[in-house]
């Protein structure tokens, strides 16, 4: 080859090099803003979406595609560039935030409340008494149903009807019957367990309980600290990992639970590090739907949710960072809170990294999510979230008006209709009844209009994907065996730009501030009500038992009524209403309220307990 041909081949090389890499730039380069929507628009603008569907050996090749192959980067760049994701919107939206006085970015959604307000939960504290409550019960009379609850374990204990260690022998011979078919549990530590419901009979053959949850059964989900239980999260940690080292001390949610008295019976399972609502987990081959074992049991506090469903504990502990808690209470009929951000002290490292996880309790009951709530809620003095509350410290807890279910006179629920409506028809039956129903005991109905639902749906997910991978991300790159989903969740965060969690956290605040002053206040709205779920949790594909499933599109599905609540903190609560009638599986209502009512909340889940067709899971 001749000089002057050389010279041409190398010059036409550089010149396609310099175009590839201009085109991939520009596919790398964060979307631009669309000018193309007002702030504050009022209509209703989720979508749904059409992508591609993966598992099994499909899933797998999609994860090393996007997280491992060389064009990994550039694909995942397009896919969040792709207009249905909105990320153009969400910046433009931000931008009009920024040139509107009186918003402001918000990276933790910890609302401190005005001086009047902060008298009003105070003075709603003296109403009820939670010491005497938590040793005595409530004072009304509980609505029999399909559970045993904390009271009714408190109830036979005291009239020496079982024992706590009676309680605990029938309580594991259960767990093995049904964990095989359900597998709601990760770990039972049975003599572990038989020791602490010993020494609760002690305590209580001394008559000193400690609360009515003296020797009542509580399970853990698999991502906070127990003391002689390993915390794996869901996840396979590889040898020598100090995740498979039995904890030496409890998580402070955990020691509430156990100064109460209760006996703390195993840890639950729970997806991948709770980066799939779905539930389904493929390391641990579970949990399964308590109602419908064919189904998803969504998540990721799955195994809390089915240990619930199934009968075995009245109460288990949940964490919830989109759905988390009310997804999986919803698809399996029992009670949900995920609470205000920043009132249950969990003291898990990642609690102070991240701005969406809020603590609850799932539970059998109405009364039992309150009681578990009084434990739980209690103020750990000098956590992150006591500092960044500040003086003179979190609002006190209280449950003013719970036991007041004969009227809702004064209570003002506040619908989108076009929201609410945008859900499959089994479900809007059995919600559009609950409504009813509390209108019929006097609440009122109030049209609302939430805006710009789509784009905040988007911020919640941009800023909760950056947050995960920024504490896991190493994951990808030290041979963790990941699933396949949760690789292309992490990978998805590592190319998630600046401007765009930026824009997330300013329509954050922007979205704070007009629902607390536009809806809570000057519409004096009580709370939220929509649907927990817009659909009934598919069944699980046949590939997806050993891999997992990649979907989109279900996901935005079934998140579609509750992200709010943790993009800016407020506390929710999925309330069991009906069944669909093809599947057996439950529906839930979902109640929204302003930040620190949780109280709220649980009035209307314990007058609408029973309103449902009493069946079982089994």
């Amino acid at each position: 080859m001749s000089l002057a041909v050389a010279l041409w081949v190398i010059l036409v090389a550089v010149i396609t090099a310099l175009v590839v890499v201009f085109l991939v730039s520009g596919k790398m380069a964060i979307a631009a803003p669309k000018r193309t929507q007002k702030l504050g628009d009022p209509t209703y603008n989720i979508k749904s979406m059409s992508t591609p569907v993966a598992t099994g050996t499909l899933l797998r090749l999609l994860a090393w595609i996007l997280a491992d192959s060389p064009l990994g980067p550039l694909i995942r760049r397009v896919l969040l560039n792709d207009e249905n994701n909105g990320s153009a919107l969400l910046q433009d939206l931000a931008l009009q935030a920024c040139d509107s006085p009186g918003h402001f970015a918000l990276y933790h959604p910890m609302q401190r409340l005005s001086n009047e307000e902060r008298a009003r939960h105070v003075e709603a504290a003296k109403v009820v008494d939670l010491q005497k409550v938590l040793q005595s019960g409530f004072a009304t009379a509980a609505v029999p149903g399909p559970y045993l609850s904390v009271e009714d374990y408190a109830r036979a204990y005291r009239t020496q009807k079982w024992t706590p260690t009676q309680a605990l022998e029938r309580l594991l011979q259960s767990i093995k019957e049904l964990q095989p078919k359900f597998k709601p549990f990760v770990a039972v530590h049975e003599e572990d367990a038989r020791a602490q419901a010993k020494e609760s009979e002690r305590r209580l053959r001394a008559k000193e309980p400690r609360s009515l949850f003296e020797g009542v059964p509580v399970a853990i989900k698999d991502m906070i600290r127990v003391k002689g239980y390993r915390m794996t999260e869901g996840s396979v940690w590889p040898a020598g990992d100090d995740h498979n080292v039995p904890a030496e001390k409890d998580n402070n949610i955990v020691r509430l639970f156990r100064e109460a008295g209760a006996v703390i019976v195993g840890t639950t399972a729970m997806t991948e590090f709770g980066v799939t609502p779905l539930g389904y987990s493929a390391h641990h081959q579970g949990p399964f739907n308590a109602y419908n074992a064919k189904h998803y049991s969504l998540g990721s506090s799955s195994g809390s949710a089915a240990a619930v469903a199934l009968g075995l504990v009245p109460v288990a502990y949940g964490a919830d960072a989109g759905g988390s808690i009310r997804l999986p209470a919803a698809a399996q009929g029992v009670f949900g809170l995920a609470t205000t951000y920043g009132r249950v002290a969990d003291d898990s490292p990642h609690v102070t990294h991240g701005s969406m996880q809020k603590s609850g309790p799932i539970t059998a009951t109405a009364r039992d999510a309150a009681l578990a709530y009084a434990v739980m809620g209690q103020e750990v003095p000098g956590h992150f979230y006591s500092q960044l509350y500040g003086d003179p410290g979190l609002p006190p807890l209280h449950l003013k008006d719970f036991s007041e279910t004969r009227s809702l006179r004064g209570v003002r629920l506040g619908i989108f209709w076009d929201y609410f409506n945008d859900a499959e028809v089994p479900i809007l039956q059995s919600c559009r009844k609950a409504v009813e129903a509390l209108e019929a005991l006097g609440a009122e109905v109030v049209p609302i209009a939430i805006p710009h639902l789509r784009s905040l749906q988007v911020a919640h997910g941009f800023v909760v994907s950056v947050e995960i991978t920024q504490i896991l991300g190493d994951l990808l790159y030290n041979k963790h065996q990941l699933e396949p989903s949760t690789r292309i969740q992490l990978a998805l965060g590592t190319s998630m730009a600046g401007p765009e969690i930026q824009a997330g956290n300013i329509l954050r605040g922007w979205a704070l501030q007009y629902l607390r002053q536009e809806i809570f206040k000057k519409m004096k709205i009580s709370a939220i009500i929509t649907p927990t779920l817009a659909m009934t949790p598919p069944a699980i594909p046949k590939d997806a038992f050993l891999t997992g499933e990649s979907n989109t599109t279900l996901l935005i599905q079934l998140m579609k009524y509750i992200f709010l609540g943790n993009l800016c903190g407020f506390p929710g609560l999925s309330i069991p209403v009906g069944y669909d009638d093809t599947t057996g599986i439950p529906i839930g209502l979902h109640a929204c309220a302003d930040h620190w009512d949780e109280a709220v909340l649980l009035r209307l889940g314990e007058v609408l307990e029973g309103g449902a067709e009493e069946k079982r899971a089994n």
